[in-house]
């Protein structure tokens, strides 16, 4: 890596080993423990199972197909990555979460080169530390999900924008060369996700040109070679899936991505439009009240800072990159946690910048007794649940946990997950404990060797929790996940038998099985399109048709149904014109088979 001519003012005078060495603690907490964790419901079975599909021998490449039924939701780019991968490293759940842990190393990476460029070593250091160290990163980087691979092409979109923007700064044209890599990006991002892939650094160059007014800029972007490249990548896939699907484009342009925007859909995911500002204050603390001084700071001395071209080129584009994107976000009406994992790049490089100005921390002993405060409060809460694993009632959390009546499936959650707690308060405790140690270590450190040192201890104590987050969360996912069923499943099925799915569609178990089931409803929320009864659903879907499934319970094959719940269960016993036998009970799931008379062995 190679910087131009930083300014001197901020992060001068540091080694660039600093930088490969947060980057080689990200990719320890990033790559580790990929396998820990089962596939949560419902979008890492989704996404993978997709994924398998296409994988396996004949699979289509062309046209995503989920459980053997069209899958109109996202374009391809994705899954193909996810699948060669399959192919390389066969199917697995440390193999398909490699594409999240990768992709957002690679945007840590040009994160640092972005702020390597401008700010110098130590702040692009910071950077990194900062981006790696948000709660919602750590998360999602042990995620199947779509939303890391968007990204990564973001961040490089983002960079090669720094790249225009900085040559601007210098009095030059844009290099033609970084106008053409953020079209590139953006057409990658948009085969990744849809149009979004073009609207956030769409709306990440409106933001930076109403705060620089940069004509110079906007006429380079506006330039037709680079919409023409953007079209000539993005657009084939899409002319060639309405080819062979005909109303593709309308199911996903408009209703898919305009009806999200407009009215949510047909999705169920809307929100209040400050929904992402919880989500940021919760999903990147301690980082977001540092954010929060610092604007106050910044605003407060504005007209002192003084700050050179580059570097105030740089800062705008990082306000552009997080601002943005967020007016956008929050006016769709479709909303997840997760969609704002593009502006977090942009987030981590303005802080370091922030933390280097002074003003993420103005005072050091007003920082150090603030962490010292939260410190003492992790501190406190890791002894009181080691204290409670270790000398409480057992199951005594049942009582505040457990609001269900007894007798009931939800009880029976609840029951578990209460017990969950109880088994998990020591280490969790242990865990939280450390953690609180670690920030008192940061408060000492912050008084006496400043706010960047006490920065980077912060980091690298969160970097800690990373590491533990698989482990600890690991017995709670069993909740969000369907493997146990799959696995106890998997040893009684014999070539031709059927797996059908009464009511809910448990999205994991098709991949553990290595499999298509049955489903009673393909449902427009899950594939993106209205799938009527015939070729496309017959022998993967019933369509809610009562007498295809009892026809199906009743026929010469053996017939096991995945059934969630007592209601449920009475009501596949009814339809069933034979009797069914409980061969899988884990909690509230069973399966229940339906045998030919002398075929109920298993």
């Amino acid at each position: 890596m190679q910087r131009d001519n930083p300014a001197p003012s901020v992060g001068a005078g540091s080694s660039p080993w600093l930088v490969w060495a947060a980057l080689a603690v990200a990719a320890v907490v990033f790559f580790h423990g990929l396998d820990v964790m089962p596939f949560q419901e419902p979008d890492e079975g989704r996404y993978a199972e997709i994924a398998r599909e296409i994988a396996a021998p004949g699979g289509d490449w062309l046209t995503p197909h989920l459980n053997g039924i069209r899958y109109f939701e996202k374009p391809p780019l994705y899954f193909w990555t996810l699948a060669a991968v399959f192919r390389l490293l066969g199917p697995s759940e440390a193999s398909a979460r490699l594409v999240s842990a990768l992709s957002l190393w690679l945007s840590a990476a040009l994160l640092a080169w972005v702020a390597w460029r401008v700010f110098g070593p130590r702040l692009a250091a910071l950077a990194v530390a900062i981006f790696c160290s948000i709660p919602l990163v750590l998360l999602f980087s042990h995620f199947v999900l779509v939303d890391t691979l968007l990204l990564l092409w973001l961040t490089a979109a983002f960079a090669a924008l720094h790249v225009a923007v900085l040559d601007r700064a210098r009095g030059r044209p844009p290099t033609r060369w970084a106008i053409w890599a953020f079209y590139v990006c953006s057409a990658l991002a948009t085969l990744t996700k849809g149009p979004i892939g073009l609207a956030i650094p769409g709306m990440t160059v409106l933001g930076y040109l109403a705060l620089a007014r940069d004509g110079v800029l906007f006429r380079a972007l506006a330039r037709p070679d680079g919409p023409l490249l953007y079209l000539l990548l993005a657009a084939p896939w899409f002319v060639l899936m309405e080819r062979h699907n005909p109303g593709y484009l309308h199911a996903f342009f408009v209703e898919e991505n305009f009806g999200r925007l407009t009215t949510g859909g047909r999705f169920h995911r809307q929100g209040p439009l400050w929904y992402y500002l919880p989500v940021l204050l919760g999903g990147c603390f301690p980082w977001s009240v540092f954010a929060l001084g610092a604007l106050v700071n910044g605003w407060r001395e504005r007209a002192r800072l003084g700050l050179p071209c580059e570097e105030r080129a740089a800062v705008r584009l990082a306000a552009a990159g997080v601002l943005g994107p967020l007016v956008l976000l929050s006016i769709a009406n479709s909303k997840l946690a997760y969609y704002i994992l593009p502006l977090l790049p942009p987030f981590a490089l303005w802080l370091a910048w922030a933390f280097g100005r002074g003003l993420a921390v103005r005072r050091a002993e007003r920082g150090a007794r603030w962490i010292a405060a939260f410190a003492l409060l992790f501190v406190v809460a890791g002894l009181a649940a080691i204290a409670w694993g270790l000398w409480g009632e057992p199951g005594g959390l049942a009582r505040w946990i457990v609001t269900a009546p007894p007798g009931g499936d939800k009880h029976v959650l609840q029951l578990a997950r209460a017990r969950a707690l109880n088994d998990e308060a020591v280490p969790t405790g242990a865990t939280v404990l450390v953690l609180g140690v670690a920030w008192a270590v940061a408060a000492a450190v912050l008084r006496r060797r400043g706010p960047l040192a006490g920065a980077g201890w912060i980091a690298a104590a969160l970097g800690g929790l990373g590491l533990v987050f698989p482990y600890i969360a690991a017995p709670f996912g069993t909740f969000y996940s369907h493997r146990d069923v799959a696995r106890a499943l998997a040893p009684l099925l014999q070539p031709g038998d059927e797996v059908v799915f009464y009511r809910s569609f448990r999205r994991t178990i098709p991949f553990y099985l290595g499999r298509t089931v049955t489903l009673w409803h393909a449902a427009y929320s899950e594939f993106g399109h209205d799938i009527e009864p015939g070729a496309e659903t017959r022998g993967v879907a019933l369509q809610s048709d009562r007498d295809r499934l009892r026809a199906l319970l009743g026929g010469p094959r053996r017939v096991f149904v995945v059934v969630t719940g007592n209601k449920r269960l009475r009501e596949i016993e009814a339809l069933s014109p034979r009797p069914l036998r409980e061969v899988v009970r884990i909690g509230a799931k069973r399966v229940m088979l339906s045998a030919p008379d002398g075929e109920g062995g298993s």
